[in-house]
């Protein structure tokens, strides 16, 4: 009878995962990671909010994305937040206690946004 960690080993070596082949990370490999982070769930449970960071290495740039999706499956895929400004990157997204409006940072300043995505508009005007 063999032991189940001569089993187990013997099915990931004949999995295609074993197969894989192996290289050392480049630089491309690294850039090309998306990072995902800050997860801020809304007060219904229905909906979390996180961070998407990708690289552009020819603007030498690290750029980060608010994305919101349904928590519970079946109810519909990822998309930017706000979705009603594509152009806006907004960073740090928070809910209010009562689930109702966002405040994120964009453009340097401090947004807030009706949990609908509608009616963005900007809390601070600081000169950069």
């Amino acid at each position: 009878m063999r032991s189940p960690f001569a089993v187990l080993t013997a099915a990931l070596l004949a999995s295609p995962l074993g197969a894989q082949q192996k290289h050392p990370i480049t630089f491309d490999d690294f850039a090309s990671v998306r990072a995902v982070g800050d997860p801020q769930i809304s007060p219904d449970g229905k909906v979390v909010l996180y961070s998407v960071r990708t690289t552009d290495v020819s603007k030498n740039a690290r750029s980060s994305r608010t994305v919101s999706v349904p928590i519970g499956g079946g109810g519909g895929a990822a998309q930017a937040f706000p979705s009603d400004a594509p152009d806006v990157s907004a960073a740090e997204a928070r809910w209010s206690p009562d689930g109702k409006h966002v405040a994120f940072i964009a453009g340097g300043q401090l947004w807030v946004v009706d949990a609908t995505v509608a009616g963005r508009k900007p809390l601070t005007n600081l000169n950069a």
